[in-house]
């Protein structure tokens, strides 16, 4: 993705560019597009995002640059990654202090993955300094910042690419040979395919069904195969959201927009829900592990987190569930 593409582009240009100077100024950084800036006498309090709009699938970098002038001590904004809702935190990377003749700056960058769709926010970031002397203590801050999450692409307008499995499906009881589970992905898209061609002509066209709209989700997950790039942490995001946004279309839940624990709390009051409650669990302590504690799974752990995304879909579809 071009995002991706710039995201990564800018990453480098950060790392050649790393490290302390004694010098004239600050050296040069590669500008990211988002800028907003508050200044506070002696210490102005910078942030810049890579985008404003980024995809389901996409990574966002964050920079929070403090620069102090001489005389003055600055701390960067407190990181609690809490604060960041609806985002996870998947790199962290923070400069040695840069001093020079005008000032001192502190640097640090984010990179967030994004948990689901819909309009999500950077928090307000607040910046604390004081005189070098010990005088009394003031901050700085920076208003919050809005970020639009696209979802994972209009599935009436996606083109399916041929799908193949993004795991080695595990063979069950007696020997046999590699059990093509994608075909079974890849074939309700195929159905409603024509249906779709039909139902063209009336309008307006009737809701698709949830189920119809997690299937051809997660036969383009498949296809993407982002577990055989390494790209765990986007895999493990990409699936959660899938599970968060077919919950919310079939049982009327705000599962996107709710924290693991409030979901849960939801899921066990919900009738239809409660049934499936522990299997759910275990799927998002497991993802909550992925994106925010830096687990790495093993690819068995993946596979069984695919296939329990696809269990719950086929259990849960029908109209009489």
């Amino acid at each position: 993705m071009r995002g991706t593409a710039a995201i990564l582009a800018a990453a480098l240009l950060f790392a050649g560019c790393a490290g302390g100077t004694e010098g004239e100024g600050p050296s040069p950084r590669p500008e990211l597009p988002v800028v907003e800036t508050a200044r506070g006498g002696p210490v102005t309090l910078t942030v810049r995002l890579s985008a404003r709009e980024i995809g389901l699938a996409d990574s966002l970098l964050l920079q929070e640059e403090v620069w102090a002038e001489p005389g003055f001590t600055a701390e960067l904004p407190e990181f609690v990654p809490d604060e960041f809702e609806g985002f996870g935190i998947t790199a962290e990377e923070e400069d040695p202090p840069e001093r020079t003749k005008t000032g001192t700056v502190l640097r640090r960058r984010l990179t967030l993955e994004p948990e689901r769709s819909g309009k999500l926010e950077i928090p307000a970031r607040e910046a604390w300094f004081t005189r070098a002397d010990g005088g009394g203590e003031s901050s700085v801050t920076v208003k919050p910042i809005p970020v639009t999450v696209k979802p994972i692409e209009d599935p009436e307008a996606a083109a399916l690419p041929d799908p193949r499995p993004a795991l080695s499906a595990r063979a069950e009881g007696k020997a046999r040979g590699p059990s093509p589970w994608w075909l079974l992905l890849a074939l309700p898209p195929l159905l409603a395919a024509g249906v779709l061609a039909a139902r063209r002509r009336a309008r307006p066209a009737p809701p698709r069904p949830a189920g119809e709209i997690a299937w051809e989700a997660l036969s383009r997950l498949a296809a993407a195969g982002l577990v055989e790039k390494g790209e765990v942490t986007r895999f493990v995001v990409a699936l959660s959201a899938i599970l968060r946004e077919y919950v919310e279309r079939r049982f009327g839940v705000r599962a996107p927009e709710r924290t693991t624990e409030e979901f849960l709390a939801e899921a066990a009051a919900h009738p239809r829900l409660a049934a499936h409650r522990a299997a759910l669990e275990g799927f998002l302590r497991l993802a909550d592990r992925v994106k925010f504690a830096r687990y790495e799974p093993r690819e068995e752990d993946l596979q069984e987190m695919f296939d329990a995304v696809k269990a719950f879909v086929a259990a849960t579809e029908g109209p009489d569930v």
